[in-house]
């Protein structure tokens, strides 16, 4: 019997559509035809290609045959640092689970394995959190082909993490910092992280087709989510800007540094240098986002600044708006009620029964 004839054609059994693959009736769990129809070619397709014997059965396709496939669609999708950390996590799940593994049996077990052996290296929470994800994202990957149709990182719980209070120059205290640093192209590119708080990788992508100093707008491509967004020009961003000689103004505006791994160290050079040691080059991030606030911006206002999807990531910075949240009450008066004694000549409410 030929491939094409161990399939069977949706067909209607009740309200469902189902179909049979090597005479094993399975449902489409639809009642549209159309989607039905849809769902088997895609069937089909997996099946003529080998990817799966039956969709109830187990997978065909091996662990390290899909991270290659993965790996190839990274490379050429995802930015380079995400790729390196899948390639990273791609070789801690092998050396777990084996190249050989069939797709469909890795499970909790595994990431159990890997979180233990994390655990005794000493990992913090945040970075075994970070690895989940990391093979979450890949799994779905997985799904999305239709290699496997459950994700096993999916119901996995992050460890817990103690939200820290972000670290930042104090505004006062930032026009100083700046003058201190000697380097020319590191006071750039400090000031320009500062004033937009974009994040690093967001900075060196940035190219002078981006920039419009006479509309006083600059458009980026936003790290996490590949969105291009226009932002308004600070004017000490300006000010960096129009300092580069007009013959330069080509290419990537800073063009010293290639990685943001390159970039972060010499930034870590000069916080330690100016005293500010016990911060990392992404709290020029926060500085913004502190001194936005300070300045009596509200959490939705830096949300946008920012360029955060969700409104919760901004919160972390509501410790510093207290100032605003009184304003906020004290909005809601009641002037001239007198909560001390009864009126005259009005009677007592009675209490319900």
């Amino acid at each position: 019997m030929s491939v094409l004839m161990s399939l069977r054609e949706p067909f209607t059994r009740g309200e469902f559509y189902y179909y049979e693959i090597d005479r094993k009736r399975l449902s489409l769990e639809t009642k549209d035809k159309a989607e039905a129809l849809r769902l088997f070619r895609e069937i089909k397709r997996l099946y003529l290609n080998g990817k799966i014997t039956r969709l109830h059965a187990k997978c065909t396709v091996r662990l390290g045959a899909f991270l290659g496939e993965a790996l190839e669609w990274a490379q050429d999708n995802l930015a380079a640092e995400t790729y390196r950390a899948w390639k990273t996590n791609a070789a801690v799940l092998e050396g777990i689970a084996g190249k050989q593994a069939m797709l469909d049996t890795v499970t909790v077990r595994h990431w159990d394995k890997i979180m233990s052996e994390m655990r005794r290296d000493g990992c913090k929470n945040t970075s075994i959190n970070t690895r989940l994800m990391c093979l979450r994202s890949m799994f779905n990957k997985a799904i999305e082909w239709k290699y496997i149709r459950l994700n096993p990182f999916k119901g996995i719980k992050r460890a817990k993490v103690e939200r820290k209070t972000p670290s930042f120059i104090s505004p006062e205290d930032v026009t100083p910092f700046l003058a201190s640093i000697a380097d020319l192209d590191l006071r750039r590119v400090i000031a320009a992280l500062i004033f937009t708080g974009r994040r690093q990788s967001e900075i060196l992508s940035l190219t002078w087709e981006d920039v419009g100093l006479s509309t006083g707008s600059y458009t980026a491509t936003l790290h996490k989510t590949k969105e291009r967004r226009a932002f308004d020009i600070h004017p000490t961003l300006a000010a960096v800007l129009d300092s580069f000689p007009v013959e330069a103004r080509t290419g990537r505006v800073f063009t010293r540094w290639r990685t943001v791994t390159r970039l972060s160290h010499y930034i870590k050079d000069v916080l330690i240098a100016s005293g500010y040691g016990h911060l990392h080059a992404h709290d020029l991030r926060h500085t913004f986002a502190s001194v936005a606030i300070l300045s009596g911006n509200d959490l939705k206002v830096v949300q946008e600044l920012l360029g955060h999807q969700n409104i919760r990531s901004t919160m972390v910075y509501a410790h510093l708006t207290p100032s605003a949240v009184k304003a906020g009450l004290n909005k809601i008066a009641a002037a001239g009620v007198d909560f001390r004694a009864h009126i005259a000549d009005t009677p007592r409410l009675k209490p319900v029964k």
